[in-house]
């Protein structure tokens, strides 16, 4: 699932100096399961979930076109926050029968920011040979935070003792965070 929309709006000053903004916002949704071993078994599979959202902005003062030097400035604004959302299902992982399955639950969350200016111009030496010149600077951010979802436990190293089967609630461990 997913929506995408823009808007745009433009003014044009008595000059013929154009005031324009450009807005946008995306938003994606996906779900989907896969079958990681090939069969029609459930041992093996990944459940995944996918949230991706997307705001932006951008304005630009554009000069007039009459006349052979042109020009725009502009800035803009993008903010996307990403999210992942993933169990592994794996009945026949290599910890024999004592944990005959694992699951692993992994989220991440990755909020990024992009800022910047640039500007352009243009100067026609003759109809058909023109010198246009443009600069842009850029900023961007972006952080990952993210858990990381054991269960059960895998077992330690060292004896086991097989007669007695080892289930511990789930251990949740910070994988990263900038």
């Amino acid at each position: 699932r997913s929506i995408r929309n823009s808007l745009e709006l433009r003014y044009v000053m008595g000059s013929g100096i154009t005031l324009r903004s450009v807005t946008g916002f995306q938003y994606g949704d996906q779900h989907f399961i896969n079958d990681d071993d090939g069969t029609t078994s459930r041992e093996a599979y990944e459940d995944q979930s996918i949230v991706d959202r997307v705001y932006s902005q951008e304005f630009n003062i554009i000069s007039p076109e009459e006349g052979p030097f042109t020009w725009v400035l502009g800035g803009s604004y993008v903010r996307q926050t990403a999210r992942l959302d993933l169990h592994l299902y794996n009945e026949r992982f290599p910890f024999g029968t004592i944990f005959p399955r694992q699951d692993i639950f992994i989220y991440t969350l990755t909020p990024k920011v992009s800022t910047g200016v640039f500007a352009q111009a243009t100067y026609d030496l003759t109809d058909r040979f023109e010198i246009e010149v443009g600069a842009r600077y850029s900023r961007d951010k972006q952080k990952q935070s993210g858990l990381l979802g054991l269960f059960p436990t895998p077992p330690l190293p060292g004896a086991i003792d097989a007669s007695r089967p080892r289930f511990h609630p789930p251990r949740t461990v910070l994988i990263a965070q900038h």
